[in-house]
């Protein structure tokens, strides 16, 4: 379950800053994704909750907390999360490649983070009309929600 919350937020935040062109960490919201408290288990909600509301952490000591707890998760945990908004929309090539690489247990958040920005930069320019139906750029995106 934390690799799909880290996968999640990684492809927000990815497509962030591929969108943007922004190396800025954005900080994670206060609330946990919706749909993931019922699916948690309960100490894993718990320190989910910690990080997200922890005004303390920088953005990037966030993400590699959350990165942590996600990475501690068995798959079958994980298999169970609801992808983020727009994700079925992605070719299955991408997708699978996206949840190998948050589900890879050898690397850490900024390895994690920079190879997933790398997919989604190449994702946008080799189809960037396909991609743009899935994620419209805007100031308001699902990425503000959920990173």
């Amino acid at each position: 379950m934390t690799q799909m919350l880290a996968f999640i937020l990684l492809l927000f935040a990815a497509i962030a800053v591929a969108t943007t062109q922004s190396t800025t960490i954005p900080r994670l919201p206060k609330e946990i994704p919706p749909g993931f408290e019922k699916l948690l288990p309960s100490d894993v909600v718990r320190q989910l909750k910690e990080v997200h509301e922890n005004d303390l952490l920088t953005a990037e000591e966030q993400h590699q907390r959350i990165d942590e707890i996600m990475v501690s998760l068995p798959e079958d945990v994980l298999d169970r999360l609801p992808p983020p908004p727009g994700f079925e929309r992605l070719p299955l090539s991408i997708r699978n490649e996206l949840k190998k690489i948050h589900r890879d247990k050898g690397i850490n958040w900024r390895q994690r983070h920079e190879k997933i920005r790398s997919l989604v930069s190449e994702l946008w320019s080799i189809r960037p009309a396909q991609v743009q139906k899935t994620v419209k750029p805007t100031t308001d995106t699902a990425i503000d929600r959920f990173v």
